[in-house]
């Protein structure tokens, strides 16, 4: 049994396409994306086209990730009114405007969890992040007590991502594998992110898993037009250029801004034009 783990893949479509022949290529029996096709990225609506397609061709199956979530918040013309949420999470809303009301309602119908059986009939559970919820990320250094928390009763496997670098962690009696991330990675790595699972079995052993993390090459210079082509980061709102150029040069932007800006704003202390003009010009981002 081969399982291809493909997640976050955020509206970056050059990315997409090359996993999925990358994919293609290792022939699996079950391909699974694990939440965030959209969102983040210059091309949302053909990214999500592509998934849905393949769901149908191929059996692929889904998960709901935050993404989704923060996307179809804005299908209600009331999430605008807080003018720091919405400067916030403006690129979401732009990104809701390129989507159709027939393609929102299959995010909104995406579960949050799926469980498939091993050979063995084991089970193998998949998730966008924990079983907290679809932002409740495990961490290579999360302690052990609260990542039993997060997966709650112990699977021997436990599918995970939302965090865009790639993990594989072994807590007791489960494997608990991160795809990273097809379309904006984050450790440093600009290649796209996936994992396969091949189930083995050798000299008469019990099966295991055997976890694989793949980078795949893409065009980027496509994406990167894409960016500043197609609308993102003209009408997307500040936090799109701090998304940019994570996705540039595949290292924690946003979080950081995050942490150091995020509460005063949201207090009307500073405006989020402000704050992400000064958080660029600090780390050399945006000439001062």
């Amino acid at each position: 049994m081969k399982i291809a783990l493909i997640s976050d893949i955020h509206g970056n479509v050059a990315a997409l396409e090359a996993v999925t022949d990358h994919v293609t290529t290792w022939q699996p029996d079950i391909t699974i994306v694990n939440g965030d096709v959209v969102n983040r990225g210059p091309n949302s609506a053909p990214c999500w086209e592509f998934v849905q397609q393949r769901q149908r061709k191929d059996g692929w199956l889904l998960t709901r990730g935050n993404h989704e979530d923060f996307v179809l918040a804005y299908r209600e013309p009331a999430s605008e009114n807080d003018p720091h949420t919405f400067g916030i999470h403006r690129h979401a809303w732009w990104t809701r405007h390129q989507l159709t009301n027939a393609q929102l309602d299959g995010m909104a119908a995406l579960p949050d969890l799926l469980t498939l059986a091993a050979p063995d009939d084991s089970e193998v559970r998949i998730t966008h992040a924990s079983m907290g919820n679809n932002r409740n990320g495990i961490l290579l250094e999360t302690p052990a007590e609260t990542v039993r928390a997060q997966i709650g009763k112990p699977p021997p496997l436990f599918l995970t991502s939302h965090i865009h670098w790639p993990m594989v962690r072994q807590l007791e009696q489960t494997l608990i594998v991160r795809s990273g991330s097809v379309g904006s990675p984050r450790d440093g790595d600009v290649r796209a992110s996936y994992a396969q699972l091949s189930w083995h079995i050798s000299n008469g052993a019990n099966g295991r898993w055997h976890p694989e993390i793949i980078r795949v090459p893409y065009d980027r210079s496509r994406t990167d037009q894409d960016y500043h082509t197609l609308g993102y980061l003209a009408d997307g709102g500040p936090i799109a250029e701090l998304i940019y150029h994570e996705w540039r040069t595949a290292l924690p932007v946003l979080a950081p801004w995050q942490r150091q800006y995020q509460a005063a704003v949201m207090a009307g202390e500073v405006g989020v034009e402000t704050a992400v003009s000064d958080y660029l010009a600090a780390t050399g981002f945006r000439d001062k």
